[in-house]
């Protein structure tokens, strides 16, 4: 089991889309909305294992990513969000106070119109007391 969330875990952070019909004109492989960096506040080191984030769009479509603690995702930014609109993130990580965004914009992107346009965000997460 924790072989194959490995796995899911890669493939959503490589951007992997098992789609393989795409909409005329737009590409198969979906651009991720959102790309957010980790990073512990204190250090500075980037701090993406064992971290949930849930990502909201005004609407009520959540999408949510969950990555196991000790993996090796640290370095890379976490994909989330399908879709252009405004979303509000919520972080979760053991050890951390949560860590919340609201109204992050994402548009569509200028080339074609059919994938949202990426915004990278990076969340400073503070260690508890």
């Amino acid at each position: 089991m924790k072989l194959r969330s490995l796995v899911v875990a890669t493939a959503i952070l490589s951007g992997a889309s098992a789609c393989k019909h795409s909409i005329v004109g737009c590409p198969a492989i979906n651009t991720p909305a959102i790309r957010l960096l980790v990073r512990d506040a204190q250090t500075g080191s980037l701090a993406a294992s064992g971290v949930t984030l849930i990502a909201t769009r005004s609407g009520g479509m959540a999408d949510t990513v969950n990555l196991p603690s000790g993996s090796n995702f640290d370095p890379y930014p976490i994909p989330i969000g399908a879709s252009p609109g405004t979303y509000a993130l919520l972080l979760k990580k053991s050890g951390y106070a949560d860590w919340t965004k609201g109204g992050v914009e994402v548009p569509l992107d200028h080339a074609g119109g059919c994938q949202p346009g990426t915004v990278s965000l990076e969340a400073l997460i503070q260690e508890l007391p």
